[in-house]
């Protein structure tokens, strides 16, 4: 069954019960509590209880006067704006405890389709990198972080040469640098004039391909 103009993306959490779909909450609920719970000993759970209320959009339809279907899902402007700014003030707020683990937690509920689908994580990069850099020597997690962001757009916007060695060793220990790095970062950081970037880069990547005519490449 499907609702006469529902949209191709739908979801089809079909329920047909108000208690069904309380039900069919449940594990979006239960799932953004344990992703987002981080220290209720502060007094914070009553803000990510009010977070997470009403977050969901529930097209209702009725059938023969007398059957009710109900397609839950979750509002994608949760994804786009509100989580992260949930996260971002999370990892700020947090002064009194080591951030790693709370960045750990984090990467298991931004690895989710819908997370990816709709957000680009740009306000989050800058401070989960900083932690990173300070505070984490977890190679495998390192990697983790970089392939869920943007890495290779960082490295061409943002001039932060010490945290590119950092990364890319890191990279470079696990054996990743085809995963993280799958262009030609070199020649994209000189076109932006972030020349110390491209110096760590000639560590990690092979020279720049030279070449005025693009259908006749020569490498160095």
């Amino acid at each position: 069954m499907r609702f006469p103009d529902a949209q191709t993306e739908i979801s089809y959490n079909y329920v047909c019960t108000k208690e069904g779909l309380q039900k069919s909450l449940q594990p979006f609920q239960t799932k953004l509590l344990h992703s987002l719970h981080l220290d209720v000993c502060t007094g914070r759970q009553r803000i990510v209880r009010d977070f997470i209320d009403g977050r969901y959009m529930v097209n209702e339809a009725r059938f023969h006067d007398y059957i009710t279907i109900y397609d839950v899902k979750l509002q994608p402007y949760l994804y786009e704006m509100l989580l992260n700014g949930f996260i971002g003030n999370a990892i700020r707020n947090n002064v009194d405890v080591k951030k790693v683990p709370v960045i750990e937690m984090y990467l298991r509920l931004m690895k989710d389709e819908q997370f990816c689908r709709y957000s680009t994580f740009s306000s989050l990069r800058r401070p989960f990198f900083d932690i990173l850099h300070q505070e984490c020597s977890d190679s495998q997690l390192i990697v983790n972080i970089l392939k869920v962001f943007n890495f290779e757009m960082w490295i061409i916007s943002e001039n932060y040469p010490e945290q590119v060695e950092f990364f890319l060793h890191h990279v470079h220990v696990l054996r990743k640098g085809n995963e993280i790095l799958k262009t030609d970062m070199i020649n994209a950081c000189l076109a932006e004039s972030l020349h110390k970037n491209a110096e760590v880069l000639f560590k990690y990547q092979g020279a720049p391909i030279i070449s005025e005519d693009p259908m006749n490449k020569t490498k160095l």
